[in-house]
């Protein structure tokens, strides 16, 4: 085998002194790098991942399998990297409406996460030069206790002074509580002698007098069986099961429906579309005598 290597015509022969191409690994340049870097950075922030995705090795292998020159980053490097970005953000965003010819306005409400975390968010409403109406979310500031509308109007301050905006607002629109009202009228004191117009959100309004209405009008008795259906829908999955048949058999398609929460809005007429769309399948259910006694009583 060694002397035919030797003779074998089809060897390629090397003039002398010629040398082979050799392709060892392509560096990527760093600004590449560095694009990459935020493109990580802009999925972790819009699908909300946890900086321990970073760690996971199976991302890392991803990144690898991808581009083998390229380097996942850090914690640390990406917490930095978010902060700094964040940073830049706000400075045009500030630069931004301080530049614009009208005045803004803004609408706050707490909120609370799962973990019992609560915050309070500030949202900014504007138009445009081109008169178009824009929101913009300026804040989604920690709120610790005591929840007093003079905390939550010392938040709000400071958010706009780190925009430079304080000397920029003509309005203010919270919830309809006493409490949260108070915020409004905490930041007319405030921005005294400019005008200033404190105001409660028309659809919480609507809200209420929709409720009240339905206080009235029986709606615990009226709609005790439909929310009891629903909840054991959620928790009963042979239940579950027979409905979904029932759907198959009269031919609709199945989607749970949604449960109706007092602090959810349009959450009991959902409710209602939902079961409604599925009526002739319940008819179907109830007429094969699948029992009701399970959500006869109120909830």
């Amino acid at each position: 085998m060694g002397r035919h290597l030797e003779i074998c015509k089809k060897k390629v022969r090397l003039e002398a002194g010629q040398q082979t191409l050799s392709f060892g690994l392509i560096k990527l340049p760093h600004a590449a790098k560095l694009k990459i870097h935020g493109m990580i950075e802009r999925w972790m922030l819009r699908d909300q991942q946890s900086l321990s995705v970073l760690d996971h090795p199976d991302f890392k292998a991803l990144l690898k399998t991808l581009q083998p020159d390229y380097d996942c980053p850090s914690r640390n490097v990406m917490t930095r990297k978010i902060s700094v970005d964040y940073g830049l953000l706000k400075t045009q965003v500030g630069a931004y409406l301080r530049s614009l010819p009208g005045r803004v306005a803004l609408t706050t409400d707490g909120w609370t996460a799962g973990n019992g975390d609560q915050f309070l968010s500030l949202t900014a409403h504007f138009i445009t030069a081109d008169w178009e109406l824009q929101t913009m979310l300026l804040d989604f500031a920690p709120f610790p206790v005591p929840h007093s509308a003079e905390n939550a109007a010392n938040l709000i301050t400071s958010a706009l002074q780190d925009y430079g905006i304080e000397k920029k607002i003509s309005a203010c629109v919270t919830d309809n509580t006493a409490s949260a009202y108070n915020i409004s009228t905490i930041l007319k004191r405030r921005a005294a002698p400019a005008p200033f117009f404190p105001s409660r959100c028309a659809a919480h309004l609507i809200n209420l007098i929709v409720k009240h209405g339905l206080q009235d009008a029986g709606r615990d008795e009226t709609f005790a069986e439909p929310r009891a259906f629903v909840s054991l829908l959620h928790r009963s999955k042979p239940t579950e099961k027979a409905l979904i048949a029932a759907c198959e058999s009269v031919g609709i398609k199945y989607a749970v429906p949604s449960t109706a929460m007092e602090v959810r809005w349009n959450s009991t007429l959902a409710q209602l579309l939902g079961l409604q769309r599925l009526e002739p399948a319940l008819r179907h259910l109830f007429e094969s005598g699948h029992s009701t006694s399970a959500w006869s009583e109120q909830v």
